[in-house]
């Protein structure tokens, strides 16, 4: 993103369904997206939890950064500015 030090993030612990080897707990992971101030999901392709939701969750951040930049809360100045990468 340009002229931002903020950048959308929604943090997503993934294999959620597979409990016996789990290497971050739920509480760690919760936690992490507290202090980053991102919303936190687990999810599992396998079990089919949460998948969409956290496509849906970073949409909301983009929006939620756009409309900050928008109203003049940000440092971007308008839409132009604005870039999203999803890996």
């Amino acid at each position: 993103m340009k002229e931002t030090d903020k950048v959308p993030i929604v943090l997503v612990g993934n294999k959620c369904d597979m409990e016996g080897e789990r290497q971050v707990s739920f509480d760690q992971g919760q936690t992490l997206a507290q202090e980053w101030g991102c919303p936190f999901f687990e999810s599992s392709a396998k079990a089919k939890i949460n998948n969409e939701e956290c496509f849906y969750a970073v949409v909301r951040e983009v929006r939620k950064m756009d409309e900050e930049a928008s109203s003049g809360k940000g440092k971007g100045e308008g839409r132009g500015s604005k870039r999203c990468f999803i890996l």
